[in-house]
């Protein structure tokens, strides 16, 4: 393992830690900040792996998830308006 793929693994999780409260929290980030992260993390992921920087990967991959997931309460959310609304 190389040290960069050390750093840029441990930079992920900090990043996964640090999306923690807006996952649990009731404020979401919009959602085009959401998918546009999403998908950009999700594609670093898949250049991580075909550097061999699988540590990387697997941090980018969870970084992706949690991008993933805020993306999919601002839908539900936005759902769950709409149909109060009504």
């Amino acid at each position: 393992m190389i040290w960069q793929d050390v750093v840029i693994g441990v930079g992920n999780w900090i990043f996964v830690l640090a999306l923690i409260p807006s996952i649990i929290s009731n404020k979401k980030p919009a959602i085009a900040t959401s998918i546009i992260t999403a998908v950009v993390v999700t594609v670093f992921s898949y250049c991580f792996f075909t550097l061999e920087l699988y540590h990387s990967m697997i941090s980018s991959i969870a970084v992706g998830v949690s991008w993933w997931i805020l993306f999919l309460q601002v839908i539900l959310k936005k759902k769950n308006k709409l149909s109060i609304n009504f």
